[in-house]
């Protein structure tokens, strides 16, 4: 299921059918569907949770370990296939990171490290892992 959460009024709503939207939940609505069939196309099925309130900096956080930061939702397509790509090639089963996506010729991978003294997660940008991967070809 789909639920909309209002940050202005720290509301949920769960979608029904016959639901009407303002244009802007309705473009968050298209975003999130657009996304979730890439994530599809690209063989990420696990559980996952879209964030858009903020349409600039558009969040997915995958399979309950993996913070994915997609920026704008500029290039999504390439955006989610060079996340799959890190995803299957270079993230252990349980391994916490985020993959930095905004720019969508340049994929960044950091872990996440969890400290269980004071519930803090930090990342270490010195152990920054580059990837680039080729994007898919264009279909004609």
């Amino acid at each position: 299921g789909i639920t909309l959460e209002n940050n202005r009024e720290n509301e949920q709503q769960e979608i029904k059918e016959g639901v009407v939207f303002g244009d802007d939940n309705a473009d968050r609505i298209k975003t999130a569907l657009t996304i979730a069939k890439y994530m599809e196309e690209n063989g990420l099925t696990k559980s996952y949770e879209i964030n858009i309130a903020n349409t600039l900096g558009v969040k997915i956080n995958y399979n309950g370990h993996i913070q994915i930061d997609l920026g704008t939702t500029a290039a999504l397509g390439d955006k989610i296939y060079h996340a799959s790509r890190i995803i299957e090639e270079d993230v252990a089963e349980n391994e916490n990171c985020t993959l930095n996506l905004t720019n969508p010729n340049r994929a960044v991978k950091r872990p996440v490290y969890e400290n269980e003294e004071n519930n803090t997660v930090t990342t270490k940008p010195e152990t920054t892992e580059d990837t680039q991967t080729e994007p898919p070809e264009a279909e004609p």
